[in-house]
């Protein structure tokens, strides 16, 4: 399975919100709503990376910048990706 990692651009993540948040679904203390994912942050769309395995969301890092340097605010990767080494792509893109 091929995974492509980029930028998230802000036009993706308004267009497919229900991805981002649909791939929290199940997860315990979960909270995040569209809310948190749209709110204007530092630098977030020049920090932040979707993954996509074929045309699917498969996970995702949103951050931004503090004073102190990058933030990661979400890690998460889609439920039926998990075990692929997604997150360690992600991770690896992200540094």
């Amino acid at each position: 399975m091929d995974i492509l990692i980029k930028k998230l651009e802000k036009k993706l993540l308004l267009e497919r919100i229900d991805e981002f948040i649909g791939i929290l679904a199940g997860e315990p203390h979960e909270y995040w709503t569209s809310d948190h994912f749209t709110k204007e942050l530092p630098l977030k769309f020049d920090l932040s990376i979707v993954a996509f395995a074929e045309s699917r969301i498969a996970g995702y890092i949103i951050a931004s910048m503090k004073e102190t340097g990058p933030y990661i605010h979400k890690f998460m990767v889609h439920p039926e990706f998990r075990n692929l080494s997604i997150g360690g792509k992600m991770l690896g893109f992200f540094e």
